[in-house]
């Protein structure tokens, strides 16, 4: 057999750029290669019959995805494909862009011969996103997702031909002819990485934005707060995290009103906390339609916000240019959510109290008296006593 690295492990290579994933083709049976190389390396091998590739894990974050060399053809617009084994060279003919379509020769024999039968190297210097034909974005739509985010990852710019087919295939609905979960798996990942905002904006550019529920195209509003996005991560001191960054540029969706969360969570098949955080967003745009007028001491500030989750505080962040409100926001964020009483139910419990419907209520009280008066610990016992003590507890 013959064996190759290929794909965008050579692209990163050449660029120069950190990766931790290995794409390697094999002209021959490459279903035994990885059984075998799994078995030898005493790591888990995931084998897809169908595609004729398989995934070896190993431990940490090193990932080997084991192909057999192939072409493949697709029975409508957005089918899965039908794969046939072939030679490297028609396998690189079948990629998505001129960048990917590289390979580097791993035998003894042809050690480090490079194979670029499309001019993918001369993309790299050019710093270009080239399709490889004009049925490309039909045969898959999610490789309209993928240009996008290889021109922002990158910092390379759409190559003209491949932008007018990328805009002819989205108007005609192109992006309507793949699952939603493969939509929601190519899209997600680049929301979650820093360059997420700048993904969704050229997306409106080129006309995609019905791929994720939105009506007509992101409005003014959502592209003025997708702009604000790496602002309000940075201020919540959350732009180190990758479902957070997700959060954040579906919230600023949401709040130009061009599209609901239902149908976002429907259209991208997203995760439950995911889907949580969008539902909180969407019922703190409901509950202060005017904006957000925060409480001037910490322990009101506290009560009025101590439902909100990243999605509520990072909209209201988003809809409020008053420096007084996003300080107030990043203050209950940062600050006073994290805090908790000096005491425990345990405590409650050994003055006597049943754990009962106005427990939450005693807590919150010695909370609030603690952030607002700075009270001790006995002093905020004795305020959730006095709760508990009301007519509906006795």
């Amino acid at each position: 057999m013959r064996l190759y690295l290929a794909g965008g492990s050579v692209r990163d290579i050449l660029l120069g750029c950190p990766h931790q994933d290995w794409d390697l083709v094999v002209e021959g049976d490459g279903l035994a290669l990885a059984q075998a190389l799994g078995e030898a390396w005493c790591g888990r091998s995931t084998l897809h019959d169908r595609f004729l590739t398989a995934r070896i894990e190993l431990d940490g974050e090193t990932h080997f995805d084991i192909a057999t060399a192939r072409t493949e053809t697709y029975p409508r617009p957005g089918a899965l494909p039908v794969v046939t084994p072939a030679s490297m060279e028609e396998d690189l003919w079948r990629r998505d862009f001129g960048a990917n379509a590289l390979a580097v020769a791993l035998g003894p024999d042809d050690w480090g011969d490079v194979l670029d039968p499309t001019g993918g190297i001369d993309d790299l210097r050019r710093r270009i996103i080239r399709a490889l034909h004009d049925r490309s974005f039909w045969d898959d739509a999610t490789r309209i997702v993928r240009a996008v985010g290889f021109e922002q990852r990158l910092g390379f710019a759409i190559e003209r031909h491949t932008e007018a087919w990328i805009r002819e295939a989205a108007a005609h609905g192109a992006l309507q002819t793949v699952s939603t979960e493969r939509l929601g798996e190519a899209i997600l990942p680049l929301l979650s990485n820093s360059v997420g905002p700048q993904v969704l904006a050229r997306g409106h550019e080129l006309g995609i934005a019905r791929a994720l529920g939105v009506r007509v195209a992101f409005s003014r509003r959502a592209l003025r707060a997708l702009r604000e996005v790496p602002a309000a991560l940075k201020a919540l001191g959350e732009a180190g995290d990758p479902r957070a960054r997700a959060v954040a540029c579906l919230v600023a969706l949401l709040l130009g009103r061009s599209v609901e969360a239902v149908q976002m969570i429907e259209r991208l098949h997203l995760d439950r906390p995911t889907a949580r955080e969008l539902r909180g967003a969407e019922r703190a745009l409901r509950t202060w339609p005017e904006g957000f007028r925060p409480e001037a001491r910490p322990g009101d500030l506290w009560a009025q916000l101590r439902e909100a989750d990243f999605g509520a505080v990072t909209m209201l962040w988003l809809a409020n240019p008053s420096p007084t409100v996003r300080k107030a926001l990043v203050s209950f964020w940062q600050d006073l959510r994290p805090t908790k009483p000096d005491f425990d139910l345990d405590d409650l419990r050994a003055l006597g109290f049943r754990p009962g419907v106005l427990f939450g209520e005693a807590v919150q009280a010695a909370l609030r008296a603690k952030l607002n008066d700075h009270a001790g610990r006995e002093d905020q016992l004795s305020v959730a006593q006095d709760v508990l003590q009301s007519p509906l507890e006795m």
